[in-house]
C-alpha cells in the first residue's frame, strides 16, 4: 500500500472509502487511488439506503461517467470483467493497473 504521503492530492471518493481496493502508479508516477465497482455500488446501498436498481444507476451516471477529477483521478476495477474505469482525460497520464 502506498505512504500516506504519496496520495496527498489524490482524488478521493466521499463515502466510499470501503469500496477502496487498493492503489497503483499513473505513468507521472503519482498514485492513485482504485476502487472496486461493486463494493461502491455496495456501499450506496448500505450508506444511502439505496436499491441494487438505485445504487447502480447513481453509480453509473454519477461516478463512472463522471469526469474533470484531474490528473489525481481515481480508477474503478470492474471485477466482473477486470477492466479498469478510467476518469482521466485524453491528455493526462493513463493510470491502468
Amino acid at each position: 500500500m502506498a505512504e500516506i504521503d504519496d496520495l496527498c492530492g489524490a482524488v478521493v471518493l466521499d463515502g466510499l472509502n470501503d469500496a477502496i481496493i487498493g492503489t497503483c502508479r499513473t505513468e507521472k508516477g503519482d498514485t492513485v487511488l482504485a476502487y472496486s465497482s461493486d463494493k461502491i455500488i455496495a456501499a450506496l446501498m448500505e450508506n444511502d439506503d439505496m436499491t441494487l436498481d438505485e445504487a447502480t444507476e447513481f453509480y453509473c451516471f454519477n461516478i463512472e461517467t463522471a469526469s474533470g477529477y484531474g490528473d489525481r483521478a481515481p480508477i474503478v476495477i470492474d471485477p466482473a470483467s477486470g477492466q479498469s474505469l478510467e476518469w482521466q482525460t485524453s491528455t493526462n497520464a493513463s493510470s491502468k493497473l
